[in-house]
């Protein structure tokens, strides 16, 4: 068993994150993945993996990491012609890829490049433009062709965007691997994905909350989305501290909590744990060209 996402650098750990990393080993994880999203995180992440053998790390700007980077002004030459002029920072892109190159040339503790990828949702309440749409698209296809270059597969984010997401992969992903984390794809979207042969999903806590009555038997039925997908083409994650599954929902959430989610996923496709079990140890080879 393993936990393919966390953020086990960020502060709600400070107090006691060997504790932390002592219960997820307990209960019988064999690996860890701490995932960052910004150049402030990434030495962060991998100070993390030095706190033992079986934890490695991801390194990656996440999408909403370029909607800051958008400024609307009177400038020329915008990104999109949405009657507003836009500026970005190419140099800043190129600097902030050229990191992660480095960082990843250099520690054989990174094995993936992410988390990368789209978000079209705001936590603001701010509607996110065309424009940082525009930017992020440019930042995920920069991070495609680093992943492509050091030959790591890729951990992606998304959300509200996965039909964009389906279209930069069609056009750029050529044959990287690719997980999907905390995917919360409907079955139409899942049908597009899985025609790519190296195309992953990971599901997190919210796969153990309760369905609205609403979509049960729908398209939108998380469900209906995991019975869709192969064994041989799942992950597990935490996406720890956030999204803790039942029964410790509302708690800070951390990687031992990744059985609950293990747990729902054999459920729902009515397997046992040493096929569960056996199923990732064989994605984990083929994806990260390693074994647990």
């Amino acid at each position: 068993m393993l936990d393919i996402h966390t953020h086990l650098y960020m502060p709600q750990y400070d107090d006691d994150r060997k504790e932390v990393i002592k219960r997820a080993f307990d209960v019988g994880l064999s690996m860890m993945v701490v995932v960052s999203t910004s150049p402030e995180e990434h030495k962060q992440a991998l100070a993390v993996t030095e706190m033992d053998v079986r934890i490695f790390s991801s390194v990656g700007l996440h999408p909403h990491y370029f909607c800051k980077q958008v400024a609307i002004t009177d400038n020329q030459n915008p990104i999109i012609d949405d009657n507003r002029q836009v500026t970005v920072d190419e140099n800043q892109l190129r600097e902030d890829v050229e990191e992660l190159r480095k960082l990843a040339k250099n520690n054989p503790k990174i094995i993936a490049i992410g988390e990368c990828g789209l978000d079209y949702f705001s936590h603001t309440g701010d509607t996110i433009t065309d424009a940082q749409k525009a930017w992020q698209k440019e930042g995920f296809i920069a991070q495609i062709r680093l992943a492509q270059e050091l030959h790591l597969p890729m951990i992606i984010h998304c959300r509200d965007a996965y039909e964009d997401l389906v279209e930069v992969i069609r056009r750029e992903g050529g044959d990287t691997n690719f997980i999907l984390h905390c995917y919360m794809g409907d079955t139409e979207v899942t049908r597009k994905f899985l025609e790519f042969p190296n195309a992953y999903f990971s599901f997190t806590g919210n796969i153990t909350y309760a369905v609205k009555k609403s979509a049960e038997g729908t398209k939108d039925d998380i469900r209906e989305t995991v019975n869709l997908i192969p064994l041989e083409r799942m992950f597990i994650e935490t996406d720890c501290p956030f999204l803790a599954p039942v029964p410790h929902r509302g708690k800070r959430n951390e990687p031992s909590f990744v059985t609950a989610v293990a747990k729902k996923i054999m459920e729902i496709k009515d397997c046992s744990q040493a096929s569960l079990t056996s199923a990732i140890k064989r994605s984990v080879e083929k994806v990260f060209h390693s074994e647990i």
